[in-house]
């Protein structure tokens, strides 16, 4: 009997002990989409623009899972998550509207109406230094660049 018990108790702890690993490795892991915004952020992220980026007779960024738009002590975010499957045409995509939307501040060349984001760069009380857009497959970053005001590639 005493044996039973012991081989029952030394179950439970292999039990407990599988689980609590498994626990603690998901609580630490490296997933960049969960990448929080500081608490200091302006969010500008909106649902609508969101929506024409992924819009196929828009922008046509069908793969994208995630956007994201953010201020931060002078550097304005622009964030994409996508499918790991995303074609390179897609984030292509993505660089060159950021460029074009934050780093230029252009509002022109949009397809329907004002375009995502548009109020942004036409308050200008909304100011900036710094563009930095982030580009993600997956959890795996692909891209970070950084941009100042005068459209220049900043980092490496």
């Amino acid at each position: 009997m005493k044996k039973k018990w012991t081989i029952l108790i030394s179950l439970v702890i292999l039990v407990i002990a599988v689980l609590a690993v498994q626990i603690l490795s998901n609580s630490g892991s490296n997933d960049k989409s969960t990448i929080a915004i500081p608490k200091n952020a302006v969010v500008y992220t909106d649902e609508e623009s969101v929506a024409m980026l992924r819009d196929e007779g828009q922008y046509a960024m069908t793969d994208l899972v995630r956007q994201e738009v953010y201020l931060v002590d002078g550097e304005l975010n622009a964030d994409f998550w996508f499918d790991e499957g995303v074609k390179q045409n897609q984030i292509d995509s993505a660089r060159s509207f950021v460029i074009t939307r934050f780093v230029l501040r252009s509002g022109e060349g949009a397809f329907l109406g004002a375009g995502p984001y548009i109020d942004i760069i036409k308050n200008k009380e909304i100011t900036w230094e710094t563009v930095s857009c982030r580009i993600y497959t997956g959890d795996e970053q692909v891209s970070h660049e950084v941009y100042n005001e005068k459209g220049q590639l900043i980092n490496p």
